[in-house]
């Protein structure tokens, strides 16, 4: 009869799967064979004279027999064991070979095999000495079989699982070994504990060294600053300035600090920065279209999963969103981008009252709005910048944020237009920067977004309604259809809270208020009657928020620990049970 497609397929499928898992096949028909033909796998008194003669324990070491490490691990202990042997080795070994690799799983297998019948003889010894009944009975004993190897194996393996499943294979793994060894207590059990202990202490090692089964997409083993971090950005920038972003953020992906994870056939990345064990991206994937920049998504979750990072990605737009959704990731909105559309702009009736009078109140001191590249201007003209820019980080009580808030070293970037407010003597009253927007698909820039904004002491009431207003009118004059405002982190244009995170989140805000005045900057920007569209972080697990909330933390302040934390938030008008109270609380939520 011939084979239909959905046969072959099938088969396919099949011998695709056969020829990943060559270790894991070799083990169990080796075993299988060597049973069938020894006669253990249908005798039960073969299987137990062959086990006591060939097994490991404590009995062989002491007779010199190290041998038995390896003889044993063929056998099995009678021939109603080997179908539990076989199915779990199929099963677990498979598992572990298909999420390691051939060798790196041959490696966990031996090194868990060696240590856990080793350390079980050596246990078992000790309790011989000291009297301990319960185990010392095990003395006289051997066993046989892999199973020490392919458990200890496949804990090792779960540090390639998405959080979720991590958690649970552990707890599950864990859990059972402790239930054998208090309710049987038998060789095997003291074994496979003890195997799953080596297994979770090998874990950084494959951290370290291993960075999943498959290696072609880029991913540096360490930080672009070790390499050259300038080939890296400037690859970036031009696949940014080529394919565009959907996001208005993309010009941040370019920025110092990041890495940029790639796939060889594909043009683009995801801007991701590591802290805390977490992958943590910075807005949409950059790619040609929606499809491919879905799939780069796809590849930088599992490649972070095989390097034994949380993925997740921070200020992500909806078409990102959509696509974490499809591989079962979760959302919470954490900021909302301020949107105003340029054609038509003109700043007429009651709602722009403030904005007209910053205008007017310029025009009356003589203070003109210069649009530029700050590298290309006067020099006295760069200090005086720079003195503001000092200024304003030196009055706040806690540090210059980093990750999505820029500052002078991305304001003097070429790409970037800077905005300033400047009297007729040459005196600078304050500045803004503005990144460029390439529009997804074609990277044209088709807008603006701001970044830094800063006031000098002695400016007018208004400058920054002055310089946005005055930024507007020059891009829309040059065709930009948009500027963002960018987003305002920990505030909302709304009252709906949907859940117990997004009431924390609103709570954390109301803290940090003093001390960075995010509401109030919402409130600022909501001057140029903006459209507001949510930005999302994308995570795997809700067990991971923690972790990815300590990441976020050392992104945006870098270098500074929770002591100065505390210390730096009571000088901000925060008190240290505020800091620790809020922090509790996501761990809780």
């Amino acid at each position: 009869m011939p084979r239909t497609p959905s046969t072959s397929a099938t088969l396919g499928r099949l011998l695709t799967v056969a020829r990943s898992l060559p270790l894991t096949i070799t083990a169990v028909a080796t075993i299988t064979a060597i049973g069938v033909v020894t006669g253990a796998l249908t005798s039960e008194v073969t299987a137990d004279r062959l086990s006591g003669s060939l097994g490991y324990g404590l009995p062989a070491f002491a007779d010199g027999r190290w041998w038995t490490l390896l003889s044993g691990a063929l056998l099995a202990v009678s021939p109603w064991g080997y179908l539990p042997v076989l199915v779990a080795l199929a099963v677990l070994g498979g598992i572990a070979e298909r999420r390691l690799g051939t060798r790196p799983a041959l490696a966990a297998m031996v090194a868990c095999h060696v240590g856990g019948i080793v350390g079980a003889a050596a246990f078992v010894a000790l309790a011989e000495v000291v009297g301990w009944d319960r185990f010392a009975r095990l003395a006289d004993l051997t066993d046989a079989g892999p199973s020490a190897g392919f458990i200890g194996a496949a804990t090792v393996a779960t540090a390639a699982f998405t959080p979720k499943w991590r958690f649970r294979w552990r707890l599950g793994l864990v859990t059972y070994v402790i239930a054998s060894v208090v309710l049987l207590g038998g060789l095997a059990d003291l074994e496979h504990a003890l195997a799953v202990l080596i297994g979770l202490a090998l874990v950084p090692v494959l951290r370290r060294h291993q960075r999943g089964p498959r290696q072609e997409p880029t991913w540096p083993a360490d930080p672009p600053a070790g390499r050259d971090e300038w080939e890296e950005r400037t690859t970036a920038a031009a696949l940014l300035r080529r394919h565009g972003s959907p996001s208005r953020l993309g010009w941040m992906t370019t920025w110092r600090g990041n890495e940029w994870f790639r796939l060889p056939h594909l043009p683009g990345y995801v801007a991701h920065r590591r802290h805390a064990g977490v992958a943590l991206a910075l807005g949409d994937p950059i790619g040609r279209s929606p499809r491919e920049r879905a799939e780069i998504l796809d590849a930088y979750a599992a490649h972070c999963c095989g390097a034994g990072l949380v993925p997740c990605v921070f200020a992500a737009g909806e078409e990102t969103r959509l696509a974490a959704q499809r591989l079962g990731w979760k959302a919470i909105r954490v900021a909302e981008e301020a949107v105003i559309e340029l054609p038509g702009l003109a700043f007429r009736g009651k709602a722009w009252q403030d904005v007209r009078t910053a205008l007017n109140h310029a025009a009356r001191q003589g203070i003109s709005f210069r649009l530029c590249r700050l590298v290309d201007e006067p020099e006295n003209i760069r200090v005086q910048v720079e003195a503001i820019s000092a200024a304003w980080v030196a009055g706040k009580a806690l540090p210059e944020l980093g990750f999505t808030l820029g500052g002078m070293a991305e304001a003097l970037d070429p790409s970037v237009r800077v905005g300033i407010a400047v009297d007729e003597s040459g005196r600078v009253h304050g500045f803004t920067s503005w990144l460029p927007v390439h529009r997804a698909g074609d990277g044209a820039v088709s807008g603006w977004t701001l970044d830094v904004m800063r006031r000098g002491q002695q400016a007018f009431r208004g400058v920054m309604e002055f310089l946005v207003a005055s930024a507007c009118l020059a891009f829309g004059a040059e065709g930009a259809q948009t500027v963002s405002l960018s987003a305002s982190p920990l505030a909302r244009s709304g009252d709906a809270v949907c859940g117990r995170i997004d009431a924390w989140l609103d709570r954390l805000g109301a803290v940090l208020e003093p001390c960075y005045g995010f509401r109030s900057l919402h409130a600022f920007k909501s001057k140029f009657q903006p459209r507001y569209e949510p930005l999302h972080l994308l995570y795997p697990s809700t067990l991971a928020l923690p972790r990815i909330a300590a990441a976020l933390t050392a992104a945006y302040l870098p270098g500074v620990g929770l002591g100065e934390l505390t210390r730096l938030a009571r000088n901000g008008h925060l008190t240290a049970n505020q800091v620790e109270r809020h922090t509790s609380s996501l761990v809780a939520a």
